[in-house]
């Protein structure tokens, strides 16, 4: 029914315009009359009529009256069955929306769970009937075919359905591989029975087949005990010791609108007696649809096999099929595979063993020895289905696979005769082979889903709760992102491109002079206005009532973002993090699917306590998402990030000391963030100031920044964050002219402290000088290939003095170097070899690329150039061929090894020797 805002829920009624409730003369509602033999009749006439009105599908009511009277009076059997299979079909609806009346409360999971198992009435009221008629074959066939029709067909169309509407889908993939994982289970409780008869059908042949028989049976009572054991202990899993899991989506953070409550038709006593209305009418038609099923079968030449596999299932299986694939198209997909892979599973656990302890008990030889040709179809589907959830995620490719393999095994089952094997003849493939084939594609697909470089990437949690490592819900960051997407939509700067005439070129800082801000950005005034207008919408909303973000309290680590050549640069940069002794865990974000290196981020990374977080997983699950790449990616890698404080680190970029030291100290702990200089001076536009409603600075007040390093807090810079995020969201098309004008490396290096500026949040910017670090130049310059940037609480202590080298290098010793930021040429092994790059001097010749200015290498108190290219060799020879970058080059390591002993020679063994054997200690 439509809630109060005008969502629709999974009740809404189809023919709701046709519900009106009954009215006196005067407009009053009969039902709120107080009289109660008026009251009662009425209420009684609007429920039944809003129950009918539920559905289009309960137009086929008509049937169920036909089809009794059909029984009945014993029509052709070929009417019995038609009338009696639709009858059903209205009847499975009404029971589920009965069902789901009562579960409107419940939540996903509790309504999951009702949702499969009244789903599943249908189904065991039919096998109920065929059991006591003693049609095994039946009953099994119904079993097997309900299971392959909610994990194939009903799965299968959620994904299509859901992946037509959305980019793509995300599910607790932790759930459902719980679930799929006790499906495997039940198949491996049909192929044991299978292959135990298959061997013991041979081995005591002369003893009988009843012997065989009698084996098998015993076999499958203990079997069916413990399966119904295993299920119950599931139920305690989810409902009590592991709920949290199954919870999760019922969970609504902070910030975060809850959705609204479904309306309700009927009561709990209403919906308790339709179900058993429902139910009567359904045991009455599916008497009469059993005891037809001979006749048809011998009129129509349909199989047995085929009417238990595939018939009886669709009208089985109505309710579910149709629930589930309109909470998918929601995008309620942790309820839809409650649904569907649920029921499946409660049909293997539950349905399967009663009806084999229900056999035992009335004398019927019902047990779980399903021929070979239906285990070996059941096993594959379980596989196929494990290998299309186990990422948490689906599309519509996915649900036409699944669509796909169900349409086939129709088609095979159409085509199978009820005596392939029912005769005594061997079947045309031994039970050995075939079982050898299940374990052969079954260690195919093991390893076939361990060696996925490129698309298996279990990186992000599905569970909306913190796990052991801190990494959130890729479904929480999905929420954020959908809320913080709609806010930058909303604040989109609604106006042409700023027009820059020239550039403002490379002017060096000097705190002591006064130079004049650069002024060469033109736009309409109109323009202006409507930027400062989105820019103002954008402050006062994220003051207001900003999106939350989510990191786990109390962490801190490293981020960085990296992808295709970048990701070899990284691990040595991460080698060097590592020498310094530090511990902080490292999350490294890459743009999208095709960045993602299998033995890269399965192996090498976690080896250094890094892993790979994918930022496209999260950004293309909201539509109308723009394009982020390159420099716009830092910001949001720090959104994303589990931790609470972060230090940002570009990829070419290592410290030299243990970073961890700067969380606990001055200036972090009273500013949350630090920032480090580049060497020009700030370059933003007065327009931009003028659009961020600030005076315009002096240009003596800092240096620009060089965001190579950024320590940061989430919890108290978050809306600084947010605001550098939204300056990158349309920093190429307005705030990257706005706050560099064209300066060296223009792109998100200003964003973070005109953020914080513009906020008037409090941040560090470390003043002591950056400084190149290179090779000497032929005039007497460097030849920079690296910079050099100092420790900010060394900077802290003398800057609280009133003590600036800044202005006067006397007034104190300097600060010890802190990071080197080794950005131009990437000190990459497959590309840094070449002529006129640093490693080589005019003449062609091997030799150091740091040597000048010698008081600032003599600083650095270590070989740190030696130290680097221990890394350097380390990777290029030890990882080779791990890099897809690296492909199409084979002499990596030969080329470093003779580049290391030409310039570094013994020395640099020992060296080397030293560190290893360091390490191993």
């Amino acid at each position: 029914m439509p809630t109060e805002n005008g969502d629709v829920t999974e009740h809404t009624s189809l023919l709701s315009h046709l519900t009106h409730p009954l009215r006196k003369p005067n407009g009053d509602v009969l039902y709120h009359d107080e009289r109660p033999w008026v009251r009662w009749p009425a209420t009684a006439a609007h429920l039944t009529y809003a129950t009918l009105a539920s559905n289009y599908v309960n137009v086929l009511l008509v049937f169920v009256p036909l089809g009794i009277i059909a029984g009945a009076l014993h029509w052709s059997p070929t009417w019995i069955f038609v009338l009696n299979f639709l009858a059903i079909i209205p009847l499975a609806s009404l029971l589920s929306f009965a069902t789901e009346e009562l579960s409107v409360k419940l939540g996903q999971t509790l309504g999951g769970l009702l949702n499969a198992t009244f789903g599943n009435a249908v189904e065991l009221i039919i096998s109920i009937v065929a059991l006591k008629n003693g049609e095994i074959r039946i009953v099994q066939s119904s079993m097997l075919g309900s299971i392959l029709s909610n994990i194939l067909l009903v799965l299968g169309c959620c994904f299509f359905a859901g992946g037509i509407k959305y980019h793509e889908q995300h599910f607790n993939e932790t759930v459902a591989s719980t679930m799929s994982s006790l499906m495997a289970v039940a198949s491996a409780c049909l192929i044991i029975p299978a292959t135990l008869y298959g061997v013991m059908d041979r081995s005591t042949h002369a003893a009988g087949k009843d012997e065989a028989d009698g084996n098998i049976l015993v076999l499958s009572h203990g079997t069916a005990v413990i399966m119904l054991f295993l299920y119950i202990l599931y139920l305690y899993f989810q409902l009590k010791t592991h709920a949290s899991l199954f919870d999760e989506e019922e969970n609504t953070d902070e910030g975060h609108r809850k959705p609204p409550e479904e309306a309700k038709v009927l009561g709990p006593w209403a919906a308790g007696v339709a179900l058993v209305v429902i139910t009567i009418a359904v045991a009455v038609c599916a008497e009469f649809l059993v005891d037809s099923i001979d006749s048809i079968v011998q009129t129509a030449h349909i199989s047995k096999t085929f009417i238990g596999l595939i018939l009886l299932p669709i009208v089985g299986n109505a309710a579910e099929h149709v629930t589930a694939i309109v909470v998918s198209v929601k995008d309620k997909m942790d309820l839809a595979i409650g649904v569907a892979i649920g029921s499946s599973m409660q049909i293997a656990l539950l349905v399967t063993p009663f009806l084999v302890i229900l056999g035992w008990i009335i004398g019927q030889p019902m047990t779980l020895h399903f021929e070979t040709f239906e285990t070996v179809v059941f096993f594959l589907s379980v596989l196929v289905v494990n290998y299309l959830i186990q990422d948490g995620k689906s599309n519509y490719l996915e649900g036409a696979m699944l669509i796909g393999t169900y349409a086939i095994i129709a088609l095979a089952f159409y085509v199978y005769p009820d005596n392939a094997v029912s005769k005594g003849h061997k079947p045309s493939i031994s039970v050995k082979s075939a079982l050898l084939a299940l374990l052969i594609i079954a260690s195919i697909s093991y390893f076939s889903l361990r060696s996925r470089d490129d698309s298996v990437k279990p990186v992000w949690s599905s569970t909306q709760s913190q796990t052991a490592i801190g990494v959130p819900s890729i479904r929480t960051q999905i929420d954020f992102w959908r809320s913080f997407q709609a806010l930058l939509s909303l604040s989109k700067p609604d106006c042409p491109s700023p027009v820059r005439n020239g550039t403002a070129g490379a002017v060096g800082f000097e705190a002591t002079k006064e130079l004049s801000r650069p002024d060469i950005t033109f736009m309409p005034d109109e323009d202006v206005e409507l930027m400062r207008a989105a820019h103002v919408y954008f402050v006062d909303s994220i003051k207001a009532n900003a999106p939350k973000l989510s990191y786990a309290p109390g962490t801190r680590g490293v981020v960085t973002t990296a992808g295709g050549a970048y990701l070899p640069v990284l691990v040595i940069s991460l080698r060097m993090l590592r020498r310094t002794g530090s511990t902080l865990p490292v999350e490294v974000f890459l743009s999208s699917t095709s960045e993602y290196e299998g033995r890269v981020c399965r192996d090498i990374l976690p080896s250094l306590n890094a892993r790979c977080l994918i930022i496209s997983d999260i950004l293309d699950a909201v539509p109308g998402s723009v394009t982020i790449a390159h420099y716009q990616l830092k910001p949001f890698a720090m959104l994303f990030s589990s931790f609470e404080e972060i230090l940002f680190l570009d990829a070419d970029s290592f410290p030299i000391h243990d970073p961890e030291e700067l969380f606990t100290s001055e200036p972090f702990i009273s500013h949350g963030m630090v920032l480090w200089p580049d060497f020009w001076i700030s370059t933003a536009s007065p327009l931009y100031y003028n659009i961020s409603g600030q005076p315009v600075p002096p240009v003596s007040r800092r240096q620009s920044s060089e965001t190579g390093e950024i320590v940061v807090s989430k919890k108290s810079h978050h809306q600084s964050l947010l605001l550098a995020a939204y300056y990158n969201y349309y920093g190429p098309s307005h705030f990257y002219i706005l706050q560099s004008q064209g300066a060296p490396g223009e792109g998100d290096k200003e964003t973070f402290a005109a953020a914080a500026d513009a906020l008037n949040e409090t941040y560090y910017a470390t003043s002591e000088r950056v400084r190149p670090i290179g090779a000497p130049k032929e005039d007497g310059g460097t030849k920079g290939s690296a910079m050099v940037q100092y420790d900010p609480r060394e900077d802290y202590n003398l800057t609280k003095q009133g003590l600036w080298r800044v202005k006067d290098l006397s007034v104190a010793e300097s600060p010890r170097a802190f990071f080197i930021h080794a950005n131009f040429p990437k000190f990459n092994p497959s590309t840094i070899f070449h002529e006129g790059g640093p490693t080589k001097d005019p003449n062609g010749n091997d030799r150091r690329a740091w040597t000048v200015p010698s008081e600032t290498i003599e600083a650095l108190g270590m070989d740190l150039e030696m130290h680097f290219w221990e890394e350097i060799k380390w990777t290029g020879c030890e990882l080779e061929h791990a890099f897809r970058s690296w492909n199409e080059r084979h002499d990596i390591c030969s080329q470093v090894t003779k580049y290391w002993n030409s310039v570094f020679g013994t020395a640099g063994r020992r060296s080397l020797v030293h560190h290893e054997a360091s390490k191993m200690r």
